[in-house]
């Protein structure tokens, strides 16, 4: 059977796409290869690219962190005072694994997004649970405040605002219809 009506699809003032048949003018439920196609076009803002830009060099220096951590010389750790020594000392080998699912996860979730993958979000929802649980050992169980002070507290707060942001983010740039 073969049908002659015209299909239009256009982008609703709620934000999603709408198809419209000329033959009855009904809503339809969007095809995913239609919302794939269009995706595909949509142009993303200079705004978008600056902020992955950063973000992802953010997660890079976390990387960067984490092999300095693992791969650190018996050198370096004895120029260390002695209490940063005893610290180095008191993580397992599963908050090193809750760090490098952390930074590994943020930067594989920053590359999706600039993919815009819809992988991304669960992968750095992920890695704020994993620097949760990190960072959670290194203030509570380790006691890095009580070698390092007050100040230790600075940057595991900015790490975790950092990853929240970004799972945040994701969640509008999907809302955004941006994602894949």
């Amino acid at each position: 059977m073969d049908c002659k009506c015209k299909v239009f699809i256009v982008w609703g003032l709620s934000g999603k796409f709408i198809i419209l048949e000329k033959r009855d003018l009904r809503r339809k439920s969007i095809d995913l290869n239609v919302r794939r196609m269009t995706t595909d076009k949509i142009k993303l803002p200079g705004w978008f690219w600056f902020i992955m830009v950063l973000l992802l060099l953010w997660n890079i220096m976390g990387i960067g962190s984490f092999f300095y951590h693992v791969t650190i010389s018996d050198e370096a750790l004895q120029a260390m005072p002695d209490a940063e020594r005893e610290l180095y000392g008191n993580y397992p080998f599963w908050t090193q694994l809750a760090f490098a699912i952390a930074v590994l996860g943020g930067t594989l979730g920053c590359i999706g997004l600039m993919l815009r993958a819809k992988w991304s979000k669960p992968v750095l929802m992920m890695s704020l649970v994993a620097i949760v649980v990190q960072m959670y050992h290194s203030l509570f169980i380790a006691g890095s405040m009580e070698v390092y002070g007050p100040g230790a507290v600075v940057m595991p707060i900015l790490v975790i605002l950092v990853a929240v942001f970004l799972v945040w983010f994701a969640g509008v740039v999907d809302k955004k219809g941006w994602m894949k």
